[in-house]
């Protein structure tokens, strides 16, 4: 009787401990599956930001020279700032796409209103032609033509914010 008692005994313990490792064995695979997981998102998000701070290294060496090439000379005599018909092209421009932002319908703060005594004429061009801070580029939209008929219309009499 003794030795069925430690038989059954030596069967409980062992069982326990068969269940108790597997349940510990469950686990740790269930923590290295996650680890894995973790290392894998990590390594996907280290990537992304590698290749974020790669690709903004090469845009910020890159820049100046897309810049410099796109740079036009334009010169602006006073008789093309004060030609009527460049000034109402100008005009329609400016109701077109710039009052929304800058004239005087527009949302308080939304972008700064305009005081053309302080502008040169390649300055206004330069900001409508390759944007500022939170002002868009417009060279891909309007021509040329357009843009220095802006300048026109800004530096005129006729315009008012």
């Amino acid at each position: 009787m003794f030795g069925v008692l430690c038989l059954r005994s030596i069967h409980k313990v062992k069982n326990f401990y068969r269940e108790n490792l597997c349940r510990h064995t469950d686990r740790r695979r269930e923590s290295l599956k996650q680890s894995a997981d973790l290392t894998r998102r990590f390594a996907l998000s280290l990537s992304l930001l590698v290749l974020l701070v790669t690709s903004s290294i090469v845009g910020f060496i890159w820049w100046p020279f897309e810049y410099l090439s796109m740079a036009q000379e334009v010169t602006f005599t006073k008789e093309y700032l004060n030609d009527p018909i460049h000034i109402s092209l100008g005009r329609e421009v400016w109701l077109k796409r710039c009052k929304f932002c800058h004239g005087k319908a527009a949302y308080p703060g939304k972008a700064p209103k305009l005081q053309p005594s302080r502008y040169t004429p390649e300055f206004v061009y330069d900001r409508v032609t390759n944007g500022f801070r939170g002002m868009p580029s417009w060279k891909h939209e309007f021509s040329e033509e357009e843009r220095k008929a802006v300048v026109a219309y800004i530096l005129s009499k006729e315009f008012s914010n």
